[in-house]
């Protein structure tokens, strides 16, 4: 939870899923602190094979505070 003023803000964490054309599916997570997109993510890579060609992190996994933080997975099927 985030705290604005006395007030609390629910944080939310997604993760968006997306199958190309060319059989690829990438995952993207959001709203994420640190590296919890990756236990987030975990039952998804299982479902799917655990068949990661590329694992991309943005700046924010970096990021231990309460900022998002984001991941991209490139799964070939």
């Amino acid at each position: 939870m985030l705290r604005f003023a006395g007030k609390v803000r629910m944080k939310i964490e997604e993760i968006e899923v997306t199958i190309g054309a060319d059989g690829k599916i990438r995952l993207h997570t959001f709203g994420f602190t640190g590296e919890t997109c990756l236990d987030a993510t975990k039952d998804i890579e299982k479902l799917l094979g655990n068949q990661i060609q590329q694992r991309e992190f943005t700046s924010e996994v970096y990021d231990q505070s309460e900022r998002k933080t984001a991941e991209k997975l490139k799964i070939r099927r």
